[in-house]
């Protein structure tokens, strides 16, 4: 008698599950000021009053989320390491399970500063965890000869913030969305560990490329022009350092004022309110980038060598006290339609820039043949990361964040031996 086949067992989803994936993706969209708990009942099919069973509020919504994202990315880890036989494999392994297409959407950790004592705490000590987890992984690799020397902490967080950059990218250019392969893992991982570099035995010594900054003369200084200027950039320096420590929904502009030592008046006197004043921290931000960027064209010696100066100098710019802020990638689709159109149009800017120089670059020989479009897009979040550990460098260790976080887009992870 033929033997009968046994159905396939039905993963049940729990309703909390369902909840926080749902928030997760919304967290994303929105940010955290923007996510609806009236859009994310609906989606699910229950009351507003229904959620409240299972968060408490606001934050516990953002804290669960967050726990949820460090849950997940730490038993994908975990399981990636289990199924591998090398460290390298085990690279392979988490890419793929955090960029697979089927795999659910975990919060992106950008406004860590919403969330107040033993939450903020908890989410921190959790990150921790997987960093270190990932971190030794890559030094079983270095001690095994497989992966290069390099500075493993570092290059761990930069790891976590390259796999968690394209489903957040693809809401800034959507139209990437169809121009980047929806099979991501197998290219981020190559590129990940070969890097960008042809020649990745004969990559360039970085020469940190200086931002040309105008130079006001002795008579123009007290010009009210320049007066105003310098009030402005002042503002927005001290303005997008809190914002990118604590996030927008967190920060308030009386805090801005207050790390000044002066009114909130004088903020809406000089810039305007809130979301004029975010608005005024992203363009001085992309102002920056761009002026960094725009000098590749005329940086001497190959594109390879061109463009890992503006991936250090950048890295830099975000490690330094008065650095940009950091552009949201979280909650983008929540900013006014003008904004976002302009914000877009930025974007593709310095795409276009970076475009130039990948194209040169592989017509040279310095860049060896990569899928543009994805490479452009994983370039930014080699550096936009470093932000988050701006609270805990000083100037010997932010230039060697710099340095590491360039070598590894240069020549990626592999000992070099093996190519």
């Amino acid at each position: 008698m033929r033997e009968q086949t046994k159905p396939a067992a039905t993963v049940v989803m729990t309703r909390s599950e369902q909840l926080l994936r749902e928030a997760s993706a919304e967290l994303n969209a929105r940010g955290v000021g923007n996510t609806s708990l009236s859009a994310i009942a609906r989606r699910l099919g229950v009351t507003r009053a229904a959620l409240y069973y299972y968060v408490k509020d606001q934050e516990d919504l953002v804290f669960q989320c967050y726990l949820r994202t460090c849950a997940v990315t730490g038993q994908r880890l975990s399981n990636a390491e289990k199924a591998a036989d090398t460290p390298l494999a085990c690279i392979d392994a988490f890419v793929d399970s955090m960029l697979g297409s089927d795999e659910p959407e975990v919060a992106a950790i950008w406004e860590l500063g919403y969330l107040t004592g033993e939450k903020h705490e908890t989410i921190d000590r959790e990150l921790h965890g997987v960093v270190t987890h990932l971190s030794q992984i890559l030094q079983d690799g270095i001690e095994t000869g497989s992966i290069r020397q390099c500075n493993t902490f570092h290059v761990a967080r930069t790891i976590l913030g390259i796999v968690s950059w394209p489903s957040l990218f693809k809401r800034i250019v959507p139209e990437l969305q169809e121009a980047i392969p929806k099979q991501l893992s197998p290219k981020v991982s190559n590129l990940l560990k070969f890097g960008v570099a042809s020649d990745r035995h004969r990559v360039a010594s970085i020469d940190i490329i200086p931002l040309q900054n105008s130079v006001l003369q002795a008579s123009q200084i007290f010009t009210l022009k320049h007066v105003t200027a310098a009030k402005k950039e002042s503002l927005l320096a001290a303005g997008s350092r809190i914002l990118n420590e604590k996030g927008v929904d967190a920060t308030s502009l009386d805090e801005i004022a207050e790390s000044l030592g002066i009114s909130k008046t004088a903020i809406y006197q000089n810039i305007g309110d809130k979301q004029t004043f975010v608005t005024e921290c992203l363009r001085r931000s992309f102002d920056m980038f761009v002026r960094a960027t725009e000098q590749m064209e005329e940086a001497p010696g190959t594109r390879l060598a061109a463009g890992a100066s503006v991936v250090h100098l950048i890295c830099r710019m975000h490690l330094d006290a008065d650095g940009p802020m950091v552009f949201p990638m979280v909650g983008f689709e929540s900013l006014p339609e003008p904004i976002v159109s302009e914000m877009r149009a930025r974007v593709h800017l310095l795409e276009s820039l970076w475009r130039q120089a990948y194209t040169t670059g592989c017509s040279e020989g310095s860049f060896r043949q990569l899928d543009i479009d994805l490479t452009i897009a994983l370039t930014a979040a080699y550096s936009q990361w470093t932000t988050q550990w701006r609270r805990e460098t000083n100037a010997a260790v932010a230039e060697e964040i710099a340095t590491e976080v360039t070598n590894l887009w240069c020549v990626g992870l592999a000992n070099l031996a093996t190519s």
